[in-house]
């Protein structure tokens, strides 16, 4: 589970860096949320910072599902992976 996780945060940042209508403000929120999720799954895990993470990722789901849904979609993936890791 833990590899489909990265391999989505991997889609994620390759779908940041070519989303060029997408401005910086929200690309900088949203590097912030995969750097949440790492520390939340990485060798050193905190659980606080995942359900942290996990309110964020929803929030930021909603709010791009309209203009950005290929960045939802991921989004909401990655919510349910981490719901199936138990965070």
């Amino acid at each position: 589970m833990k590899q489909r996780l990265n391999e989505l945060l991997t889609e994620l940042h390759d779908e940041l860096g070519s989303a060029a209508e997408l401005d910086q403000q929200a690309k900088e929120k949203l590097r912030g949320i995969a750097r949440e999720i790492e520390g939340a799954v990485g060798p050193d895990e905190d659980k606080g910072l995942g359900a942290e993470a996990m309110n964020h990722l929803e929030e930021a789901a909603v709010d791009f599902q309209s203009e950005h849904p290929r960045l939802a979609g991921i989004l909401s993936q990655i919510t349910d992976t981490l719901a199936k890791l138990g965070i």
